[in-house]
């Protein structure tokens, strides 16, 4: 499923989020629905309050990244960042939001977060890409790091700056990650990604592996290319 699918009034609570409309953000919810963050429950009034201190309150950013269908609702993969500093939350992390509708609102919103087990510098920059953060992925490259996405080479950090400015920032581009493969030197990630670049003639999402080697606590290189199919 593609995330331009997605039902009506989940991209209405994305809009509003991003607009941080808090009517409409409560406008949403039907009047007896249920929210649970990290396992406790909000209902009525109490969702306001969570609006005000967790999610609103907090200056929160939230990028969708995959959506599918299971057991009758909407599951929204989410990358959320904001100021939990105090939770001791310090960068962004993923959530797999779990919605039931009701007509035009949303029943229930139950947020799990998701822990993607990746070493520091890749989920470092899986987590900057999320956010259309570009200081935040350079960073994670050595500063003599390569990359290599679909035959075009890009060797040290101003490189891969400027490439990673164009066509993954720029372009506003997600990776969904769904398979992690340790490999000598590094791991190799396949992930379905999508964004704002031309679509013409490609899946929507389109799948992608991406090879990192590292080099102590940095990215040393970086090779991106199709997935292969069966």
């Amino acid at each position: 499923m593609s995330l331009s699918t997605l039902p009506q009034p989940i991209k209405a609570f994305l809009r509003a989020t991003a607009s941080r409309d808090r009517a409409a953000l409560l406008a949403s919810f039907v009047n007896d629905a249920v929210l649970v963050d990290m396992g406790k429950e909000h209902r009525g009034d109490e969702i306001a309050r969570w609006m005000d201190s967790l999610y609103l309150g907090s200056n929160v950013r939230v990028h969708p990244l995959h959506t599918e269908e299971r057991d009758g609702r909407t599951v929204l993969a989410v990358t959320v960042d904001g100021d939990y500093a105090a939770l001791g939350v310090t960068g962004p992390f993923q959530l797999d939001w779990h919605i039931d509708l009701a007509g035009d609102r949303i029943a229930r919103l139950r947020m799990v977060e998701e822990k993607l087990d990746l070493p520091a510098p890749v989920l470092g920059f899986v987590q900057a890409m999320n956010m259309y953060d570009l200081d935040g992925m350079v960073s994670r490259f050595a500063p003599d790091a390569v990359a290599n996405d679909q035959m075009r080479h890009y060797a040290g950090r101003e490189a891969i700056r400027a490439w990673l400015a164009k066509e993954i920032a720029g372009d506003r581009v997600t990776m969904f990650v769904t398979e992690i493969l340790p490999h000598p030197g590094g791991v190799a990630v396949l992930a379905k990604v999508t964004g704002d670049y031309d679509k013409t003639g490609l899946p929507d999402p389109l799948e992608l592996r991406f090879y990192f080697a590292l080099a102590g606590d940095a990215i040393a290189q970086l090779v991106v290319i199709p997935a292969k199919r069966p």
